[in-house]
């Protein structure tokens, strides 16, 4: 609990100091999203099947139909193309077929529903569905003796699912300088095996740098390659399926941004956060592990700036920069890159209450909030220009 405290606190600190990287660059197609959405599904006073409140993943299937998980509800539940409620995949429970904390959905080749069921610390469970909603198969998913999975990150033409997870290993630095437990990977599972690491993302290891802010790095992926990087770094690192390292992607479109107070005073809300977490009865040495850690950390007068990565539909790589507290600027910036590293696109995201769950060739599905904080779907055409 101590370790999980202080980990949870400085894995919000996404960013470490930087070199300048202000050379010229050639222009790129600039991307936008158009403000109003071709579809929205979700009501605010409607019955319980068209209202949400924790919308974690959404899928268009082939047949064009809607499959959303809400999972504070929970529930799988299933709308038409033009967003009219059908029918809700499975049921809360612990039997074959149900689920706890549903926090994943795809269709496999087969035209089945594949949902994860994250619903405990140490295991959890694989469902099959038809688009009837009858459950084909449930398997629970026990976690390996090297590797603890958490979230999925893609279905492979195998029937293998992608995963990241906390990797039970450790890294050696240079000579004297001790051993550093590493936390972040991706895993592999398949039904009936346990899961195998494939790629391991060391943290605050092989670097020379004094890191200034640490975080645990950010890992997406494709059907064909996963990506790792680290907040502080202008590189991507790209693997194949099999963990083979492959050609890193350069971030050459990531300019320098400077910090400002407001990172301080961010900072500072975090690590208040992370004692109030601990309560009024924590043991002191507890709150002294947080003090300290965040004592440790230095804000650099520069930094480039990546919070968040994902795949889409075309295996496109989106990237996101880190939003600086108090900017004056609310717009939120990705960067594109194909398949082979290529910088496509810039695409710059204006209404900050829509938060991305897919991505597709020319649409990007996502969740809305109003002023009330009511959760909605919404689906916004994307804007390719030259």
């Amino acid at each position: 609990m101590r370790s999980a405290i202080v980990c949870a606190g400085i894995a919000a600190l996404l960013i470490a100091c930087s070199g300048d990287a202000t050379s010229e660059r050639p222009a790129v197609a600039v991307w936008r999203m158009e403000p109003e959405p071709v579809l929205q599904i979700g009501t605010q006073d409607g019955p319980d099947e068209t209202s949400f409140a924790s919308v974690i993943a959404v899928l268009r299937t082939r047949a064009d139909s809607w499959v959303i998980v809400d999972q504070q509800t929970p529930a799988v539940r299933m709308f038409s193309a033009s967003g009219e409620y059908l029918r809700t995949i499975g049921t809360k429970g612990d039997g074959p077929g149900e689920y706890r904390k549903p926090s994943w959905v795809v269709e496999n080749d087969r035209g089945e529903l594949v949902v994860y069921d994250s619903y405990a610390e140490a295991v959890g469970r694989v469902l099959h569905y038809d688009t009837l909603g009858t459950v084909l198969t449930s398997e629970t998913h026990w976690h390996s003796s090297d590797a603890s999975p958490g979230t999925p990150l893609q279905l492979l033409s195998d029937g293998s699912i992608l995963f990241t997870g906390s990797v039970r290993a450790t890294y050696r630095r240079e000579t004297g300088q001790g051993t550093v437990h590493g936390t972040d990977g991706v895993v592999r599972w398949r039904g009936g095996d346990s899961s195998r690491t494939i790629v391991r993302v060391p943290g605050q290891v092989l670097t020379r740098e004094r890191l200034a802010w640490t975080g645990g790095g950010l890992v997406t992926a494709s059907d064909s390659f996963i990506y790792a990087a680290r907040h502080d770094r202008y590189a991507i690192a790209v693997f194949s399926l099999d963990g083979t390292p492959r050609d890193s992607i350069i971030r050459e479109d990531l300019s320098v941004q400077p910090s400002n107070a407001a990172v301080q005073q961010w900072l500072q809300t975090l690590k208040e956060m992370a004692l109030d977490e601990l309560g009024a009865n924590a043991a002191p040495e507890q709150r002294a592990q947080i003090d300290s850690a965040y004592a440790a950390l230095v804000i650099p007068p520069t930094f480039p700036m990546l919070d968040g990565m994902r795949t889409d539909t075309q295996r496109r790589l989106w990237v996101r920069r880190f939003f600086v507290p108090d900017s004056s600027s609310r717009v939120r910036q990705w960067s594109v890159y194909s398949p082979s590293g290529e910088h496509l696109a810039n695409f710059q995201q204006r209404d900050t209450r829509f938060t991305f769950r897919r991505i597709e060739d020319d649409h990007i599905i996502g969740v809305w909030r109003d002023e009330d904080d009511v959760p909605f779907v919404r689906v916004h055409r994307l804007i390719k220009q030259p």
